[in-house]
């Protein structure tokens, strides 16, 4: 027993004090470790996934318990986002925190910049398509929608997105400097940028000047929506309250789809050809940088599965489109939409063709265009790829957009302007999916030409236009000169249409070739596409 007790107290006294200090020590950086722990796993949440978590992703990772457990959580966060996991790198990953980067370094003013609403939707969104800026305040013309009239604004920026996933197409964003501090906050009202606003008889709107609307009232309307962040415009009804109020949830909510299913197919590139369609796409300039592809799709009814309506005598095919346009390292445009037609039961077996129109905003480059098309009703899925160019062409040159052959060129109807393929000047155009046409069948054609020499006295251009069909050996096998009764000049641009019911080609491969010369600007440009005539079915 003795000798135990002295062991014991030996111990203590041949070590001393040290190792209490030690054992001290070492609690403390395990302390200090474990604040630093929760300091970087909070600054993560908080700090650089806000704008990006999901709801349902913050409620799993605020449940965790051990840094072992969050470690994993964040890696594959990161791997859920990640655009090619055949690469060492995260593209994404490197992307959100570059943005972050640049939000801080341009956006920040008394706060960080990734605090601030412009950093906010640039961490989500990216660059703008384009960015108005008035950093000193301005003299503003109102548009019409927001009343018209001239005023003063504090400093204001608008950010014009051409697409925004989960949000839609054609996206502005306003952001208004109201204390002149440099902190731009995001408008939901268009009075808000309006440094005259509380002026009275200063400002005034179109409609006030006029006598049919007063300041007073404006201000009361303002006010009562107010509490939603929100200003009614009368004279915009796209951009009503609920509007405004419904866009805003788009842009806070965490990116969604409306067919994820159809999503997870162009994602993990799989092809099906269960529900067989053609398509084409055809590109007219919008400026030298931009263009609008006409795109369309072909269907064939037999491969359709018509259900009746309910409540009705009619019968309904629905077909579910997910379109995506990318280069090689980003989506620049993505639409949904739903295919129907409704017919009569007997009219089912007569329907011939099933054609869908859609318009896309491109600009000048190379693109990957991909199609998913879903029959819920059957469970049927088709897909395709295609490459999409639209050329740049400098200002001082003559151009020419696609060669649009068509199966039918036809007036619109009033209701229908001005909806896809429908022209300024009203022509309904409805495209020949190959340029394959029957022996008998009509042939139609539209195109248009761009940066044409204009005549200073008559305000127009002096040109001449000739179409050709090109024999396989070279030869031409017909032409017509469309300089006077094909063309139309509307400002910035000349149309070509002509509809030829009966072209009596005979079966053969041909070149159909445009052929344009500008007299003042002493330039000549052709295009060309190809055109085949099918042998006769027997």
């Amino acid at each position: 027993m003795t000798n135990w007790r002295v062991f014991f107290t030996a111990v203590p006294l041949l070590l001393g004090p040290a190792p209490v200090g030690a054992f001290v020590l070492h609690a403390q950086r395990d302390s200090l470790r474990q604040e630093e722990r929760e300091d970087y796993y909070k600054g993560w949440l908080d700090r650089d996934v806000i704008y990006i978590i999901t709801p349902e992703e913050k409620s799993v990772f605020s449940s965790l318990t051990t840094p072992e457990e969050k470690e994993q959580f964040i890696e594959q966060f990161w791997r859920r986002r990640d655009p090619d996991l055949r690469t060492a790198h995260n593209e994404y990953k490197e992307e959100h925190y570059r943005r972050i980067a640049y939000a801080n370094d341009h956006f920040h003013s008394g706060v960080e910049g990734w605090y601030t609403d412009r950093g906010k939707i640039y961490i989500k969104f990216g660059p703008p398509t384009s960015i108005e800026k008035n950093p000193t305040g301005t003299v503003y013309d109102r548009r019409i929608t927001e009343g018209g009239g001239t005023t003063m604004t504090y400093p204001f920026e608008v950010w014009y997105y051409q697409y925004l996933e989960g949000v839609g197409n054609g996206i502005e964003i306003e952001f208004v400097d109201s204390t002149n501090t440099g902190r731009y906050e995001m408008a939901m009202r268009p009075d808000e940028k309006d440094a005259l606003f509380y002026t009275t008889n200063a400002g005034n709107t179109l409609f006030e000047s006029l006598g049919l609307e007063t300041r007073a009232l404006r201000l009361r309307r303002s006010d009562a929506m107010r509490p939603l962040g929100l200003g009614d415009d009368l004279t915009d009804p796209g951009a009503s309250p609920f509007t405004k109020l419904d866009r805003l949830y788009r842009l806070e909510r965490p990116i969604a789809n409306k067919f994820e299913d159809l999503r997870t197919l162009v994602d993990t590139r799989i092809g099906y050809d269960s529900l067989p369609f053609r398509f084409r796409g055809d590109w007219f300039r919008a400026s030298a940088e931009r263009a609008i592809v006409n795109l369309t799709l072909r269907l064939d009814p037999k491969e359709l599965t018509f259900f009746p309506i309910s409540g009705t005598h009619a019968m309904r095919a629905e077909v579910n489109l997910f379109g995506r346009t990318q280069t090689l390292n980003r989506v620049v445009y993505e639409f949904e939409d739903i295919l129907s037609v409704d017919v009569t039961p007997d009219e089912v077996n007569e329907l011939k063709v099933f054609l869908y129109q859609y318009t896309i905003p491109l600009k000048t480059g190379r693109y990957k265009l991909t199609l998913i098309l879903k029959e819920e009703k059957s469970g049927k899925i088709g897909s395709s790829e295609a490459m999409v160019l639209v050329p740049r062409a400098k200002e001082e040159e003559v151009n020419v957009s696609s060669i649009l052959l068509a199966d039918h060129i036809g007036p619109a109807m009033t209701e229908e302007f001005p909806s896809p393929f429908v022209t300024a000047g009203g022509l309904k155009i409805y495209p020949n999916m190959g340029n394959v046409f029957s022996p008998k069948s009509p042939l139609g054609l539209y195109a248009e030409i761009y940066n044409l020499g204009i005549d200073q006295s008559t305000r127009r251009p002096s040109i001449d236009v000739l179409a050709q069909v090109i024999g396989p050996k070279g030869e031409v096998v017909q032409e017509e000169n469309l300089t006077s009764i094909g063309t139309v000049f509307y400002g910035d641009r000349v149309s070509v249409a002509r509809f030829w019911p009966e072209p009596n080609l005979p079966a053969g491969n041909y070149t159909f070739r445009l052929s344009v010369n500008d007299r003042i600007g002493k330039k000549t440009i052709r295009q060309e596409t190809g055109l085949t005539v099918a042998a006769a079915k027997r």
